[in-house]
């Protein structure tokens, strides 16, 4: 319930454009509830756009959620 609830602070963020806000809401869902992964989605959607590209790339590489070596 806390991480859905820090889920929705950073959502609120993101649709302010206040994208470094919402990564650190983000974050704070995903450190109490890693399986959910629409915080590590949510994460890179905010990185991407506040242009922190290679540490979105990073997540999306380590996550469980990333992308596939398929």
């Amino acid at each position: 319930v806390v991480a859905a609830r820090l889920k929705e602070v950073g959502n609120d963020f993101f649709k302010r454009g206040i994208y470094n806000h919402a990564t650190s809401f983000y974050k704070a869902a995903m450190s109490l509830d890693a399986l959910v992964p629409v915080y590590a989605t949510n994460l890179m959607a905010a990185l991407s756009m506040d242009r922190k590209f290679r540490q979105c790339r990073d997540l999306a590489k380590s996550s469980k959620y990333g992308t596939s070596s398929k």
